[in-house]
This record gives structure tokens, sequence and C-alpha cells, in this order.
């Protein structure tokens, strides 16, 4: 009587368990079916991107390399500057203490803030720095500078920061604009003057 009570009757015959019963397994494929199809339209929702968006990816990559591009030419120039700059610094200072070869350096640092121009601009201008040739852009001096020298003035313009004086000479010499100069201070054979 127990056994009879747990049966499903249908009119294929009697199953012991529900789950067993042909129809109940067919109504679970069915619903079965119908997830895997919606999922089918979930991921037809997800398309490839489209042409705008793959422009404007590439547009992104593009741009960021022209960026990047942009950078290290910005360096380089920065870097071909700075060399220029330390080259003065050793031809017009490197018998000159530490200390003078920074005040040098700092008169072209201070030129650099008041002009806005870049330590080449600064230094290759006609008629202010006396080891260099304005039109050529090759140093005047023939004797070629030892890596110590460089060495040296690399770190002289490396402490250097720009300041008060914008204009030296030799203490010996007496240029004209040396006369509306607002103060001067003497390192070694440099006198320095704020113009």
């Amino acid at each position: 009587m127990l056994l009879e009570s747990t049966q499903v009757y249908s009119d294929r015959g009697p199953y012991l368990n529900p789950s067993d019963h042909p129809y109940e397994q067919y109504d679970d494929d069915d619903e079965n079916d119908e997830e895997d199809d919606f999922d089918a339209m979930e991921c037809d929702k997800t398309q490839e991107p489209s042409y705008i968006d793959q422009a404007w990816a590439v547009a992104r990559v593009v741009i960021g390399m022209g960026i990047m591009a942009l950078a290290v030419l910005f360096m380089a120039a920065a870097a071909q500057a700075d060399e220029t700059a330390i080259l003065t610094v050793a031809y017009e200072a490197s018998c000159q203490s530490f200390e003078g070869q920074v005040a040098v350096a700092s008169v072209i640092k201070t030129r650099m803030a008041e002009s806005r121009k870049s330590a080449r601009e600064v230094v290759l201008k006609p008629k202010q720095f006396s080891c260099w040739n304005p039109k050529t852009g090759k140093p005047t001096q023939k004797r070629k500078l030892t890596q110590k020298e460089i060495s040296l003035a690399r770190k002289a313009w490396e402490a250097a920061r720009a300041g008060s004086y914008n204009h030296y000479c030799r203490h010996d010499c007496k240029p004209a604009w040396a006369k509306s100069a607002k103060k001067s201070v003497r390192i070694g054979d440099h006198v320095f003057y704020k113009i």
C-alpha cells in the first residue's frame, strides 16, 4: 500500500520517483532550451566594436605615440642645450674654482629665466659668450677640453641656480656696460654684475 502511495500514474505507466517521469524530464529540457536561447540572444547583443570605436582606439594609440615622440625630442633638445651650456662653463671658467664655475653657470641660468630662452639660445647669442662663434655654433678656442674639465663643469651646471647676477667679465676688463651695474662681486678672475 505504501508503494502505491508513492507511485505517479500517467498514460505511460507508474513511476516510483516523480523526477523520473518522462514528461517532467521533457519539461526541464524545454526550460533549458529557453535559457540557452536567451543566452544566445544576450551574446548577440555584445557585437564587435563599430568602425567608429575601432577608429577611436587607433587614434588614441597614435596620439599616445605622438606624445611620447614629442617628449623624447624635447628631452633630446634639452640635453643638447644643457651640453652646450656645460661646454660654455668649461671653456669660460675651467681654470677657476668650483665656486667660480657655478657662478658662470648661474649667469647663464639667470639669463634663461629673464629671457625665457633655452641655454643654447642664451650662450650662442652674438657678442655674449666669447667662447662661441654664433654663426657656426662652434667653439672659438682651439684647445680641446679634457674629460675632467667637462665633468667638473657638468657638476657646476647642476649645482647652479638662477640668481642676481646676469653678466660677468674678467677683473682686468672695464666694459662700458659695467658702469650701469647695480651691484657686483668678484669670484676668482671674474667680476659678476647685476645689470
